[in-house]
């Protein structure tokens, strides 16, 4: 069984129509992704950033509990 079907301009049209519309919304998902990606990683940055910013910021406040739990627990 062969199958042997010639392809007209208007189909070839429209397969180069639905190409393209394939390509821009392909391309469009490629800079969601993109954009997504650099939001989470900015995210994470500023997650870590506050945190080592707060530790450092009440690091002279919590050094004296610290040393009195300490303390505590060796009695």
């Amino acid at each position: 069984m062969s199958y042997n079907k010639t392809v007209t301009n208007s189909e070839l049209d429209e397969i180069k129509e639905l190409a393209t519309d394939n390509n821009r919304i392909l391309r469009k998902l490629l800079g969601y992704q993109r954009r997504q990606f650099f939001w989470f990683i900015l995210r994470w940055v500023v997650v870590i950033g506050l945190t080592l910013g707060v530790f450092y910021y009440l690091e002279p406040y919590l050094k004296p509990l610290v040393e009195t739990y300490r303390s505590l627990l060796l009695l």
